[in-house]
């Protein structure tokens, strides 16, 4: 399945990736299954990244504008199911756990949109993916 993707560069999405670790070390089941990816058919001029919230057992980084009625789209970290609430709640633990700034309002530059072809093993659950079409943008304002 093709999905036209934004995606932050590599300081960023090591931001990203370092929340997904912390988060996992509290689980005992797989949290993340891709890499976090915003998922969007709208331009974007400004990408500013909020703290964390969960919504139907996702941890998501919500994006500033993203909020439609009841719809909250960003940067999916990934699945909590109902352990969501819980990890919410041990945010400030987990950022004493690395020198990262974590679980903070990232504010982007530049960012990339692609078109993600996401493959899901039925069998293992694992999720793989190719990237197409990369383009670069910058912030307009």
């Amino acid at each position: 399945m093709i999905e036209r993707c934004l995606f932050l560069p590599d300081n960023l999405m090591a931001i990203l990736s370092e929340e997904q670790r912390l988060i996992q070390s509290l689980l005992n089941f797989p949290f993340r299954k891709t890499v976090p990816v915003f998922k969007t058919s709208q331009e974007h001029s400004l990408i500013e990244i909020l703290p964390p919230v969960s919504h139907k057992g996702l941890i998501i980084r919500p994006c500033v504008n993203s909020f439609k009625f009841n719809e909250i789209e960003g940067f999916v970290l990934g699945q909590a199911d109902n352990f969501a609430d819980y990890i919410l709640s041990q945010i400030n633990n987990l950022k004493l756990k690395t020198l990262t700034p974590v679980f903070t309002v990232l504010r982007c530059k530049a960012w990339y949109y692609a078109d993600f072809d996401f493959f899901e093993d039925e069998m293992s659950g694992l999720c793989r993916w190719t990237v197409q079409n990369k383009v670069w943008k910058k912030r307009t304002e």
